[in-house]
């Protein structure tokens, strides 16, 4: 089976992976609400719908990099939901799986599975983060966030 990626979301998080999988060849397909995130995506010669269907059913593998954070720096899941949510509501026959590039915890993930869990039958999902914060990358486990890289500094 050929991969095909669908990026949710398709600001910083869902660009930069979008992009690296372009480079190794991968088929990718950008979604967004944004329509300028998509005209910005689609004049570099990337392939984009505003449709989460269309993105959806042209790809076996969607990542959701959809920010739970708002501007006041709160958190709403919210849109992370709405996506998740559409996403399995599109019958599809053969197997898909959800990646949640979103930072959640992974008790809202299994509630937010169980919520859904009549119409999921053919998604699998998992959980793939990371949080970048000047320059350092961390990763969030069970217990807390740990600082897994930071670069050295230049002068």
């Amino acid at each position: 089976m050929k991969v095909k990626l669908s990026i949710l979301g398709s600001n910083s998080v869902g660009k930069a992976i979008g992009k690296i999988f372009e480079r190794y060849r991968i088929d990718v397909i950008f979604y967004d609400r944004d329509r300028t995130v998509l005209n910005a995506l689609a004049a570099e010669g990337y392939r984009v719908s505003s449709d989460l269907a269309e993105a959806v059913k042209h790809s076996n593998i969607s990542f959701i990099c959809v920010s739970p954070t708002v501007r006041t720096g709160g958190f709403d899941s919210s849109d992370v939901e709405e996506v998740y949510s559409k996403i399995i509501g599109i019958s599809k026959e053969e197997y898909h799986l959800i990646v949640f590039k979103s930072v959640l915890s992974p008790k809202f993930l299994e509630l937010l599975l169980a919520e859904h869990r009549a119409n999921n039958s053919n998604y699998g999902i998992c959980m793939n983060f990371e949080i970048f914060v000047t320059n350092s990358l961390f990763a969030v486990a069970d217990k807390g966030i740990y600082c897994v890289y930071t670069p050295p500094f230049s002068k």
